[in-house]
């Protein structure tokens, strides 16, 4: 399986954003891996066929900054893992989840 390495800046709120890029994936391909750092950055490793990889960056880039590497020439016969470090311009690197009390 060939690999791709993207990078992505989001400047909306980290949970819209969060929503709204997975959405966006799972109607190309499927979020296979998922690593969460901060609230600064996260990790996605994403299963495409390389037909989707087109349609799949143009709608990325209408909610990021992404940062493809533009020089690799994709074949839509081929399966894809992608990479992508995605980054969030508001965060401040003290992460925290609320997590609600349960009862007994």
């Amino acid at each position: 399986m060939n690999r791709l390495y993207w990078k992505a800046i989001s400047k909306p709120e980290r949970i819209e954003s969060i929503n709204d890029i997975s959405s966006l994936i799972s109607q190309y391909g499927f979020i296979s891996e998922f690593k969460r750092f901060s609230d600064i950055s996260l990790s996605l490793i994403i299963e495409i066929s390389g037909c989707n990889i087109p349609e799949l960056t143009k709608k990325l880039r209408t909610l990021t900054d992404l940062d493809d590497g533009n020089d690799f020439a994709t074949r839509e016969t081929e399966q894809y893992l992608i990479l992508l470090h995605l980054s969030f311009a508001d965060g401040m690197g003290n992460l925290h989840i609320d997590v609600p009390d349960v009862p007994g």
